[in-house]
């Protein structure tokens, strides 16, 4: 009787242990999130702030190139001026003229491109923020409508990763799987492939399927053995 109890104890504290690992692994990932959306945040709004900075210091001197046209052309011509200073006014005014045009049309040119990654940073962090709120249905709607629209953006590779964490936190384990597995896939020299790889040995523990799990920590710490997620891999392999 006495055994028996032992042994029952022994699988209580074993099924603890699971339990409060799995539950570290979610706490880390949600902490990781939230650090991520920061920086990811503070780069957009530096981003903006340089540009928004070199934007009015564009129009400042244009504004200036103007004033100076304007200001040739109100000065009144003295009756004694010869035909050849008239001239020299001419082409002189007609100098500043054609190089305001061409900065107007840089500005323009330069505001669109910004536009457009404004608009594009704007979506992944709308995404991730649905992320960050526990919406994962809605943000895989999200992640995935960024890849479709931006498939070439800075952070292609981060939302391929985070529709991982979206089902991981589902517990919508087979698509979790897929979608850490197309980090490497899809983007081999991204910075989410350690972490994704990773989520992939979880992933698989949670799948039951331990000796494919340890295969892929191992790989990841013989890939990547100085990142974070190798730390991490290693220290899910001490536990047995």
């Amino acid at each position: 009787m006495r055994l028996r109890n032992c042994i029952f104890m022994n699988i209580l504290l074993l099924a603890s242990g699971c339990a409060n690992q799995d539950l570290i692994i979610q706490k880390q990932a949600e902490m990781g999130s939230r650090i991520e959306y920061l920086v990811q945040e503070n780069k957009i709004l530096n981003g903006q702030v340089t540009a928004l900075t070199n934007d009015v210091k564009e129009l400042r001197a244009s504004v200036e190139e103007h004033s100076s046209v304007l200001r040739g052309l109100s000065e009144p011509e003295g009756e004694k001026k010869n035909e050849e200073k008239a001239d020299a006014s001419k082409v002189e005014q007609a100098a500043p003229q054609k190089a305001s045009v061409t900065r107007i049309e840089l500005i323009n040119q330069d505001t669109k491109s910004k536009g457009k990654s404004d608009a594009s940073d704007a979506e992944y962090m709308k995404a991730f923020g649905l992320y960050s709120a526990n919406r994962f249905s809605e943000a895989v709607v999200a992640f995935t409508k960024f890849l479709d629209e931006h498939p070439d953006s800075r952070y292609a590779v981060n939302a391929q990763y985070w529709i991982g964490e979206c089902y991981y936190s589902l517990s919508d384990l087979p698509r979790a799987l897929e979608s850490f597995k197309a980090v490497s896939e899809k983007y081999p020299d991204g910075k989410k492939v350690p972490d994704s790889m990773l989520k992939t040995g979880y992933t698989l523990f949670a799948m039951k399927e331990p000796e494919k799990a340890r295969a892929v920590l191992e790989n990841l710490i013989e890939k990547y053995p100085d990142s974070a997620a190798a730390a991490k891999a290693g220290e899910r392999l001490s536990v047995r």
